[in-house]
């Protein structure tokens, strides 16, 4: 079989202006109906992943429908069979362009919706808490924190459903638009030089493909905060480590009197009464009460699976408990009251009495895609706490009380561990709260790294700062706490001073605890 191929022919095709306005029609559909399609499909993802049932099945059955459906059918339904159903529909289906792009962006949108429902799955739950512990409520929440870090990881499967996408639009050409198949198909027609012309289409349709991943991968460059910060250095070098606090602050202090006996004087900011919750069929509070007064430092110990860190997730609410309740400032907090019950406050409402009670988490929970300045700034410029204009010299003073000014503009992937938990300091004490929960904010830290984060508490605690914290540094624990608590299977067995605690604890199960760990 002698096989021919007209290289003239093939290369004279490339100054075919039908092939060009064709490859435009495609690019133009194929580009549009993705990016509504982008649209709908998080909004579709979003309704899957809601707590309202309705919506959930709505955006289920969406995506079961239109990811069932062959495109070709849905094309040639769009086309012949709406606008007799539908009259008003008919001058604009009329055009196979617009036909075409209703179709693909039904079909796409159900795929794009599960690309993007994944993104949003992998955000972690810490992460959505810590938006939630600074008060943000379900909107704020997805638009700072949420949907940013969804759609880092959703980008290459984005743009392989562009690929998809810009592939199926050769499919229109059933309903007489003139894309770039249609116009090879309609030149061989003429001339049988089936071989060059498709050859020719292909390689159309690959450099846009190629265009494409070139602008995906600068978008994933620019959205790599990792990849981009360390191919640019800071200007200036290195910046030199800095002390966590002024120097005084790190050695050991005397509690003074008039901390000493504050906590019976002063008006009870916090309370807990009664409660319970179960974890997995296992009861994690059996029970607690609990009183914070303002400008307490209380400390919880115990060991580990005692209830300490649930029961401060009950305390600001990102636990729900399963009875009892919670005051704040004497007023219920999570809570309404109905006639003579008392029914959970809605999510929306909940959000900003949240933010004053600050949280702490053990694991930092910065949010990775800001830089140190913009996770403290983020809340209080959104809450209105702080001018637009003034917002970096609010965050820069934040973080020069913990140390870290000169670190502002780095990212999270750029701090220690130690560095990273005063940034979340900082953050917690942007929102203003009265009171602080911190949760074992050393035990990720490396040993090296302990006394940087607890000298910034130590100076928090001696500017009068609430704080409640849960931790297993017992000599820390002396040294700020006006009182220790000791938990143990969900409850708490004792409760006193530092000094009574550590020194006299009354109860056996303390004094085995203490022992145990080379306290007693």
């Amino acid at each position: 079989m002698d096989l021919h191929f007209d290289w003239a022919y093939a290369f004279g095709l490339f100054a075919n202006g039908q092939i060009w306005d064709a490859a435009v029609t495609t690019l133009w559909l194929a580009t549009l109906s993705w990016m509504i399609a982008g649209v709908l499909g998080l909004g579709l993802a979003l309704l899957k992943r809601s707590g309202l049932a309705p919506a959930r099945r709505a955006a289920g059955a969406y995506v079961w429908l239109f990811r069932g459906l062959p495109l070709l059918l849905l094309v040639i339904f769009v086309y012949n069979a709406v606008p007799p159903a539908l009259p008003v529909t008919r001058e604009f289906l009329s055009n196979p362009f617009n036909a075409g792009l209703v179709a693909l962006v039904l079909s796409e949108s159900a795929y794009m919706a599960e690309v993007f429902r994944a993104g949003l799955t992998a955000v972690s739950p810490e992460q959505r808490d810590a938006g939630r512990a600074l008060g943000f409520g379900s909107v704020p929440l997805h638009r700072y924190v949420i949907v940013p870090q969804a759609f880092r990881i959703a980008i290459p499967g984005l743009g392989n459903e562009y690929v998809s996408n810009l592939k199926n639009t050769s499919l229109v050409s059933v309903i007489s638009l003139v894309e770039l198949t249609l116009t090879g198909q309609r030149i061989y027609s003429g001339n049988f030089l089936i071989l060059e012309t498709l050859s020719v289409i292909g390689i159309v349709y690959l450099a846009m493909v190629t265009l494409f991943t070139g602008v995906q991968h600068v978008l994933e460059r620019r959205l790599d905060v990792r990849r981009e910060r360390e191919r640019r250095p800071a200007p200036g070098g290195e910046v030199p480590p800095q002390p966590a606090v002024p120097a005084q602050t790190t050695t050991p202090r005397e509690r003074t009197p008039t901390r000493a006996g504050r906590p019976m004087s002063a008006p009870v900011v916090l309370e807990a009464r009664d409660l319970r919750k179960a974890l997995g069929g296992r009861e994690v509070l059996a029970g607690v009460d609990l009183e914070i007064r303002r400008g307490d430092v209380c400390v919880i110990i115990g060991p580990s699976g005692s209830g300490k860190s649930t029961l401060l997730r009950c305390l600001n609410r990102l636990l729900i408990a399963d009875q009892g309740t919670i005051l704040l400032d004497d007023q219920p907090f999570g809570y309404r009251p109905s006639g003579s019950a008392i029914r959970p406050e809605p999510e929306r409402h909940l959000a900003e009495r949240r933010r004053r009670v600050g949280m702490v988490f053990q694991r930092f929970e910065l949010f990775p895609h800001y830089t140190a300045l913009e996770n403290v700034v983020l809340a209080p410029r959104h809450f209105g706490l702080v001018p637009r204009a003034g917002a970096r010299e609010y965050g820069l003073a934040l973080l020069r009380r913990v140390g870290l000014e000169q670190h502002a503009d780095k990212y999270p992937h750029q701090l220690s561990g130690g560095q990273q938990q005063r940034v979340a300091i900082a953050r917690t004490l942007a929102v203003e709260p009265e009171v602080i929960l911190l949760d074992e904010p050393t035990s990720a830290l490396d040993p090296e790294l302990v006394n940087e984060v607890l000298s910034v508490i130590a100076s928090l605690a001696d500017e009068g700062m609430t704080m409640v914290i849960v931790s297993h540094e017992m000599d820390f624990a002396r040294l700020v706490a006006d009182r220790v608590v000791f938990m143990d299977a969900g409850r708490i067995i004792e409760d006193g001073a530092p000094d009574q605690i550590f020194s006299a604890p009354a109860h056996q199960r303390t004094q085995r605890f203490l022992a145990a760990i080379g306290q007693g």
